[in-house]
């Protein structure tokens, strides 16, 4: 099977399982198998799709995937919006680029998560209590674990030094390290958890957007204030009490409420 294959299916009579109708070959450059059927994913894949890029089964009600997975052409691989309570234990995609599994049941992640080239990845919406220390991930730039029951943010964030985008919202993080350096950070979203304050020292000089609301925070620190291309800014539904150089600092934002602020006075330029 070529790398510029489509396939097109129809659902099974069973809930989780679909069956290959036709396979419609294209000339796109990126190819994309929407699904797969059961009998293939129980087999090595590389015998099927040996050339393949972008392996896209999310809305599939999949249940379970093969316990191992070697695609090593593999650049996108998308299994959101499933019934997955677990990823293969083995993933061999050492080209991996995009790595997409969120809105599932999965409680708990691999251990080994090993994707030199990953750029993206989003474990959002999940039932994951907490993240894997061995991610080995040195160029991934957006993180999203969002919408899951963790309670302790990870402590080895700054492995990931190209991060623009961080989501953890709708967790239960109670805090965060004092020794986060995310120099590359723009977009940082914790709202929603059950944090009490920032941390005293934290190194993210070009954020840009940044969400904190619905804590339970009660002091913004200065040091937002030396932000220069702070855009928006939401820290509503928090116990705060502000200096008064802080509540003029924030009245450069017009608040919206619970979600990102809408910039007044500064221009948003992402």
């Amino acid at each position: 099977m070529s790398n510029n294959l489509i396939v097109v299916y129809e659902e099974s009579s069973k809930e989780h399982e679909y069956k290959t109708i036709n396979a419609v070959p294209k000339k796109h450059k990126v190819n994309i198998i929407k699904t797969i059927s059961p009998d293939i994913l129980l087999q090595p894949l590389s015998t099927h799709f040996n050339r393949l890029s972008n392996l896209d089964c999310r809305f599939g009600n999949l249940k379970s995937l093969p316990d191992s997975l070697s695609i090593p052409t593999l650049r996108v691989f998308n299994c959101s919006n499933n019934k997955l309570s677990e990823l293969p234990k083995h993933m061999n995609f050492p080209n991996l680029r995009f790595l997409i599994c969120n809105d599932n049941y999965i409680e708990e992640l691999p251990n080994n998560l090993d994707f030199p080239q990953l750029m993206l990845f989003n474990c959002s919406g999940n039932y994951l209590t907490t993240l894997p220390e061995n991610m080995n991930m040195p160029v991934l730039e957006q993180l999203y674990f969002n919408r899951n029951q963790i309670s302790e943010f990870p402590s080895y964030i700054n492995r990931f030094p190209l991060l623009k985008d961080l989501a953890c919202g709708s967790n239960e993080i109670i805090s965060l390290p004092e020794n986060i350096n995310l120099q590359l950070l723009k977009r940082f979203d914790c709202q929603s958890n059950k944090l009490s304050a920032l941390p005293v020292n934290i190194n993210i000089p070009m954020i840009k957007q940044i969400n904190i609301s619905d804590n339970c925070i009660t002091s913004i620190p200065a040091y937002v204030m030396t932000w220069p291309n702070l855009c928006e800014i939401s820290y509503d539904l928090n116990p705060l009490e502000l200096s008064p150089q802080l509540a003029r600092f924030l009245g450069l934002f017009s608040p919206v409420s619970y979600g990102w602020t809408i910039p007044a006075k500064r221009p948003l330029n992402i």
